[in-house]
């Protein structure tokens, strides 16, 4: 069956009108693409409100976005933050990587590299593979520091906890293990299905 944006739209609209949440976020994402109507992002700003305002974590995380970038709205990065930051403590990954970029950069907030690598790890631990990629790499630079590669010492290098990479290595396993097992259940399905040409 070939995508059809526009009845996408069409659905979403009927269940956001009667306060469905994950329609409106959904409808919100659509206006701010430009998939199925005319990109406008007051009415996606309007949409991802009104589910924000139900607490779903991607209208939190899309206004995040909004307000990061300027889009329909005057940019502000403490909004971003603040918004970021709901999304994030309900678990959505993509936040919890956005809020650590944030204190990574100190923008809109104070820099805080420990809270940075602790949004990154939340994130991490949820497969997402920019916050994996970050903290290996923060890793690799505080074990150079340690071998003396490195003359001065990273930021937030003090954290010899469990062993970041210890962490990553076995987060990396994780997920390569969810994605051969879900390799595995496609071709049950598919062979079922009577598809043979795996």
């Amino acid at each position: 069956m070939a995508r059809d944006d526009a009845e996408a739209v069409r659905w979403y609209l009927k269940a956001a009108e009667q306060g469905i949440a994950v329609a409106q976020s959904n409808l919100g994402t659509m206006y701010r693409l430009g998939q199925g109507v005319a990109q406008d992002f007051a009415n996606a700003l309007n949409w991802y409100w009104q589910a924000a305002e139900q607490n779903d974590a991607k209208a939190q995380s899309n206004l995040g976005f909004m307000y990061g970038q300027g889009l329909g709205v005057a940019r502000d990065d403490f909004e971003a933050a603040a918004w970021y930051r709901m999304a994030a403590e309900q678990g959505l990954a993509q936040a919890q990587h956005n809020l650590g970029v944030i204190y990574d950069k100190g923008v809109g907030i104070s820099q805080d590299v420990a809270e940075a690598e602790n949004w990154y790890r939340k994130a991490a631990a949820q497969g997402h593979g920019d916050s994996v990629t970050i903290l290996a790499l923060a890793e690799s630079e505080r074990q150079d520091f340690r071998e003396g590669k490195l003359k001065s010492a990273p930021v937030a290098a003090g954290d010899d906890g469990p062993g970041l990479g210890i962490v990553v290595a076995i987060i990396l396993v994780v997920i390569a293990l969810g994605a051969i097992a879900a390799l595995v259940v496609r071709r049950r399905r598919r062979k079922a299905l009577g598809d043979y040409d795996l």
